[in-house]
């Protein structure tokens, strides 16, 4: 059965983003670097100038007519995340972005549980910012960062390998939900599952690349801290969304101080509001929770199944297009969807110079490490190709994606056409 969209319901979804009417070095733009940053509908552009035009005033600070209606738009937006997700309006903190976070996460709640001899378990898949405030708090600490296995094949946590770690040792596993290099989906529920049974552990997933392409909902993955970008989410830059369970609130003490957290700030110690608040110190990004409120009012009315439908049927063409060619190396897992992730290289040719010529013709694709150096490292190469997609890409994007990269391969290895 095609699972991909109809032409005309993919138009109309293609001209609420604007960008994409745009030209690159004399063509069409085909935006396939959505795992970096999505592209933004009108809702959301739309929803910034009626904020800055209609509204502009700092939340939780005033008693006048702009400062209330600020409040009451910005604290809305959390009731409306927090239903998306499944969970509790006070476990929405709203930050800079998933590193913001992760370090949030591993400096307030996992680093006071940690003693010499302390483990956190890890996965070489890790994006670096679920890595580095890792090993800054084990080396602070006299913590042990250790790496758990994943199969070879499929890129999934072994998780025979991960139950033999768990003992009473190991204070935090912390991984991603989805990897940004291979695109592949952890068994979130399992892991944690079988975590809880061994040990108190606090289990933190980075989401920044799991909640723009499928529905998450948090209270079933049963985690402690989920962190995610809006920007990845058709969403604002600048804005972060960090999931924290109720149940270890008493636990993550704040890690900013300053205006709008406290309840009483005395002369040699201050009293801190209950969350959300307590983490919210400063001026918060008001303009893009608002404005990220108008992205998920226009995620919720489309059929979220058929878009994610029809970005894994484009994720399939492009990897069996790509597969297709000689002298393609592909990375990926043998079994599992791809989340509209597909990392390659052109055997003979730096990443970086065929992504020159992509955007000679008009394609936005990532070549790099994709902060993700012990995967390049496990995976032999310095650098790769990255393709992501998202629902707005098209089968026509995918195909020519595919013929200009035989033209670039052509080109390096035996002279373009």
């Amino acid at each position: 059965m095609n699972k991909l969209l109809k032409d005309e319901t993919l138009k109309t979804l293609r001209s609420a983003f604007p960008i994409l009417k745009s030209e690159i070095n004399e063509k069409p733009l085909i935006y396939f670097d959505n795992a970096a940053t999505s592209q933004k509908p009108h809702a959301m552009l739309d929803g910034l100038k009626h904020y800055y035009t209609t509204m502009n005033a700092n939340s939780h600070r005033g008693v006048h007519e702009l400062a209330r209606q600020t409040t009451e738009a910005y604290e809305a937006v959390r009731l409306q995340i927090a239903d998306w997700f499944g969970v509790k309006e006070n476990e929405i903190l709203f930050n800079s972005g998933t590193t913001m976070g992760l370090n949030f996460v591993a400096q307030s709640l996992v680093k006071p549980q940690l003693t010499p001899g302390s483990k956190v378990l890890v996965t070489v898949l890790e994006h670096h910012s679920n890595l580095v405030p890792w090993q800054e708090i084990a080396k602070a600490t006299g913590a042990e960062l250790v790496y758990i296995p994943v199969d070879p094949e499929t890129y999934l946590i072994d998780l025979d390998a991960l139950e033999k770690v768990l003992d009473d040792t190991v204070k935090a596993v912390a991984i991603h939900h989805v990897s940004n290099v291979i695109g592949v989906e952890q068994p979130i529920q399992e892991i944690t599952q079988l975590v809880r049974q061994k040990t108190q552990a606090f289990i933190i997933a980075d989401g920044a690349q799991a909640a723009p392409h499928m529905r998450v909902n948090l209270k079933e993955l049963n985690v402690d801290a989920y962190l995610m970008s809006a920007h990845k989410m058709y969403g604002p830059t600048g804005l972060g969304i960090a999931y924290l369970n109720e149940r270890v609130h008493a636990l993550a003490a704040p890690f900013l101080f300053g205006g709008e957290m406290i309840n009483v700030v005395g002369d040699h110690s201050s009293d801190f509001k209950n969350s959300p608040w307590r983490y919210e110190a400063g001026t918060q990004p008001i303009a893009e929770v608002i404005a990220f409120g108008k992205v998920l009012q226009f995620l919720q009315a489309q059929n979220l199944e058929a878009l994610y439908r029809h970005e894994q049927a484009l994720t399939n063409r492009l990897i069996e297009g790509l597969t297709a060619i000689p002298g393609i190396s592909l990375y990926r897992s043998a079994t599992e969807p791809h989340h509209g992730i597909v990392s390659f290289n052109i055997d003979g040719v730096h990443p970086h110079d065929a992504a020159t010529g992509y955007d000679l013709e008009g394609i936005a694709v990532r070549a790099g490490h994709h902060c993700a150096q012990p995967l390049m490292r496990y995976l032999g190469v310095v650098a790769t190709l990255r393709a992501s997609l998202s629902f707005y890409n098209t089968p026509e994007e995918v195909d020519y994606f595919v013929s200009v990269t035989e033209r670039i391969k052509e080109f390096f290895t035996g002279g373009f056409r």
